[in-house]
């Protein structure tokens, strides 16, 4: 297991809502290698094999020393997982899901080493628990189990019975394996060419009734899986054809009918229900409505998670695209000091410094002196170039967030008056254009890079490029991208707006 993977555990085990038990993370050996190993993974210390191993051996080329501490440090990490107290600030589907897994690897154990009376019991708990959560592999495991008891105490009726219930569940599981099998299928094609065609959208309609009539047939157990996947169906099919009202519609109902039914609700389905209405509302900038939803999600949402900081990335995006500068510069500031930026969360810490870098743009051209102020405090206390250089990851991206870097920099150098440098990113950008964005996908990526490309055509003439750019401008106001899927076509700043900021700073410039 590569140091990596290593790193996706440490986060599980760093978690405040998670509790250790006494265990060897917890008996400070500051001099065992074990010890250094660890901390190091879990502070963030060492990102590869090769850092660690240069540091506590001395050996850039990670030798069998280091390949046996690592595994060392490996097992201990998996067998500290079993000893998680996950009691605070989990979830009770959460806490069920934990308990059920955990039980069936201690019944069977006790099965195989001949304590048969104590595995039993211990399945009985786990079948009423893991049925009232409706976790439905684990019914099935422990209905199986436990008719191999029923067999040997010559229980008929109680193993006919388990037998029809096994036979109901067993339908039930076929149907929710169904049902996910028809959500990556859905989700594999949206990924892949970020939009569905005609014949794609009927096929995922067909998916969703076969779902639908599922959920009836099985309604007396209700199945939360059947349900989930279905709106996650439905969300992903409208969201990809662009038709984002209905999209909403379905976040809405589902959560309606969720809180309506006898399921239940984590909090973190609950969240997922609301963030697809916060993306759908920045796609529809319904600040006000927006606001709301994230009113909501701040009460679901632990703020230690991953999902926290990708719903803070939307309300974010949100606020700057309604011009709510106020409150997307508050979570700015909440983005910066969070916990997670400290261990290893690249790609958010990029995402960060793009936003941070547009929002400065955005308050450097407000009409309120007190945003005006903080755009120049945050430029000033903030080096954009520097900061860009280190977008690695982001950079990669080339048929989304690299399109966002090369206009930030275009950006920045207008405003600083560098005319020659923004002659310089236009060539490569246009290029860049050629290249990599397809028209009718980027549709709207290509009629601003024309815009920018106009820039030396009338010699940065604020005039002149106010007059010749009319017409891109309508064809922007009547084309919105065809997707939520923002990580494909970030817009930070609204197109439209970014050219009234150019256009502004010309003006500026020619006054200066």
């Amino acid at each position: 297991m590569k140091l990596e993977k290593l790193i996706d555990i440490a986060r599980l085990l760093k978690k405040r809502d998670f509790k250790p038990l006494n265990n060897f993370l917890h008996k400070k050996d500051t001099k065992s290698n074990i010890w250094k190993l660890y901390e190091g993974i879990l502070e963030g210390k060492y990102k590869t094999d090769s850092e660690a191993s240069l540091d506590i051996f001395g050996e850039k080329i990670p030798g069998k020393k280091f390949r046996e501490l690592k595994n060392n440090v490996k097992e201990q990490m998996i067998n500290s997982i079993m000893e998680l107290d996950i009691s605070i600030n989990a979830s009770d589907r959460l806490k069920a899901t934990y308990k059920c897994e955990k039980n069936l690897f201690v019944a069977k154990m006790l099965g195989k080493t001949g304590s048969s009376n104590a595995s039993r019991e211990l399945y009985k708990q786990t079948y009423l628990l893991a049925k009232k959560h409706k976790i439905t592999d684990v019914i099935l495991c422990c209905l199986k189990n436990l008719s191999t008891f029923y067999v040997f105490r010559h229980k008929k009726k109680v193993l006919y019975d388990s037998f029809k219930e096994i036979n109901f569940y067993k339908e039930v599981y076929a149907a929710e394996i169904q049902a996910q099998e028809f959500y990556h299928k859905i989700i594999y094609e949206v990924t892949n060419s970020k939009t569905l065609d005609p014949k794609s959208f009927e096929i995922v309609l067909e998916y969703s009734k076969i779902i639908e009539a599922n959920i009836e047939k099985f309604k007396e157990y209700d199945s939360l899986e059947l349900r989930i996947c279905f709106f996650r169906i439905k969300s992903s099919a409208f969201e990809a054809i662009g038709d984002i009202k209905n999209a909403l519609k379905v976040y809405e109902q589902t959560e309606k009918n969720l809180l309506n039914s006898s399921i239940i609700v984590s909090p973190q389905l609950l969240a997922e229900l609301n963030a697809g209405q916060l993306i759908c509302l920045v796609y529809l900038q319904d600040f006000e409505k927006g606001k709301l939803i994230a009113e909501k999600i701040k009460q679901i949402l632990p703020k230690q998670t991953a999902n926290y900081i990708s719903f803070l990335n939307h309300y974010f995006l949100l606020s700057i695209q309604s011009n709510e500068l106020k409150n997307a510069l508050e979570i700015i500031k909440e983005l910066e000091s969070h916990e997670l930026f400290k261990i290893s969360f690249i790609q958010e810490t990029e995402y960060f410094i793009l936003f941070k870098s547009y929002l400065i743009i955005a308050l450097l051209n407000s009409k309120n002196p007190f945003e005006v102020k903080k755009g120049n405090e945050l430029r000033n206390n903030f080096n954009v170039f520097k900061a860009i250089d280190k977008l690695l990851e982001t950079s990669k991206d080339k048929k989304g967030l690299n399109v966002s870097i090369i206009i930030l920099r275009i950006l920045f150098y207008l405003i600083e008056g560098d005319y020659s440098k923004v002659l310089d990113k236009m060539e490569g950008l246009k290029q860049y254009n050629q290249r990599y964005l397809k028209k009718n996908e980027f549709y709207r990526t290509d009629c601003f890079i024309k815009m920018i490309m106009m820039l030396e055509k009338y010699d940065f003439d604020y005039n002149q490029l106010k007059i010749h750019s009319v017409e891109y401008v309508k064809k922007l106001s009547s084309f919105r991208i065809k997707t939520t899927k923002s990580l494909f076509n970030w817009e930070i700043i609204p197109y439209e707006n970014l050219w009234t900021i150019i256009l502004e700073t010309l003006r500026k410039n020619e006054e200066s």
